[in-house]
């Protein structure tokens, strides 16, 4: 197994959505590990979780977390579970939200 793969293995079990340097300096989703196809500094990196930037957590400098997805960089803490009405779980699990099903 290469150093790539075990990096891969070890996140998607543990959870992590990608790798970031801790001085901020980069970030990549685990499906795209070291883009740059530099996998010597990736001993620099820690595994980390994908959140959506506001530019206001990256001081205006959104091009280091520009992505063709939008806007978003890699952090090392966990964001918290955003909070589900009973409908977006309906939804979630397949169903129709409470007035629009059909008796």
């Amino acid at each position: 197994m290469t150093v790539k793969e075990l990096i891969v293995k070890h996140a998607r079990e543990n959870g992590y959505d990608g790798l970031v340097e801790p001085f901020g300096e980069c970030g990549c989703e685990i499906d795209d590990i070291c883009p740059c196809g530099d996998m010597k500094d990736v001993t620099d990196c820690e595994f980390g979780y994908k959140v959506p930037c506001d530019c206001d957590c990256c001081e205006g400098d959104c091009d280091l977390v520009m992505h063709n997805m939008g806007q978003w960089h890699i952090t090392t803490e966990k964001p918290e579970p955003k909070a589900l009405t009973i409908d977006e779980v309906i939804q979630r699990k397949g169903g129709c939200p409470r007035g629009n099903c059909e008796s």
